[in-house]
């Protein structure tokens, strides 16, 4: 026979001996064994009555005891599917701006158009010198909003970039 406890989420065979068995055993039967062992592994939660919870969504969820909530801040959940997109070659980038109706000149002449000078230059080092790029990349969302593109614009190219 098999015993279940909520609390440890583990269960306990009888015919082995424990030094201490906790508080809050239930016996369960061997179908109700492979369903919670399924649960288990599916990242779910049993509760004392062995209902069965819907698996965790994302390694950010907690359990409240009666629902899985995502305890960031909207900009901390921003922040982390920004940071998911790869980087993009230098190739790819310039090119999905291209393929986008970008003129990489008048980029450029935006970018010179930055009143402050340390920003100017700054920019214009990552523009002309990055090997790569980054979604969450400073000089790359200032260069964006000259554009006026907005976030979905740049994750749109961005997808559509990593085919290139």
């Amino acid at each position: 026979m098999v015993l279940f406890s909520f609390t440890n989420n583990s269960f306990y065979d009888t015919e082995l001996e424990y030094t201490e068995l906790p508080d809050d055993l239930i016996k369960v039967s061997s179908e109700q064994h492979i369903e919670l062992l399924k649960a288990i592994n599916s990242n779910c939660i049993i509760s004392a009555d062995l209902s069965i919870s819907s698996p965790k969504p994302s390694k950010f969820h907690e359990w409240t005891g009666t629902e899985w909530i995502d305890l960031r801040t909207p900009e901390e959940i921003e922040a982390h599917r920004l940071s998911q997109f790869p980087a993009l070659r230098r190739r790819q980038f310039m090119r999905i701006l291209v393929l986008s109706g970008f003129d990489l000149e008048q980029i450029e002449a935006e970018i010179n158009k930055i009143p402050d000078t340390q920003t100017r230059q700054l920019a214009l080092i990552d523009w002309k010198d990055a090997t790569e790029f980054w979604r969450t990349d400073e000089t790359l969302l200032m260069v964006a909003d000259l554009l006026c593109l907005d976030a979905a614009d740049i994750d749109a190219m961005w997808e559509e970039a990593k085919a290139l």
